[in-house]
């Protein structure tokens, strides 16, 4: 990976998603996550997470909304 949104001066292809929402993942994006290789077919529970969570508990966890910049106060690319 490299940065999450909001790259210019021509590496902008580098960037996760597009226009910081999180559920438009950019080329690169769809690639690191989901392609062949990528975070969702290598990643692995850390050990800190109980082993015996249930698929429900483990999915309901999964679907919550994701923390966007836009609403972490302080950061300076908040505006």
């Amino acid at each position: 990976g490299w940065s999450y949104s909001g790259n210019g001066g021509g590496v902008e292809d580098l960037d996760l998603v597009l226009d910081f929402d999180p559920a438009r993942l950019s080329p690169w994006g769809e690639r690191l996550v989901n392609g062949p290789g990528g975070l969702r077919d290598t990643s692995r529970t850390a050990s800190v997470f109980p082993a015996e969570e249930k698929a429900a508990e483990r999915s309901a966890r999964r679907q919550r909304a994701p923390v966007t910049p836009r609403q972490i106060k302080g950061m300076p690319w908040v505006r």
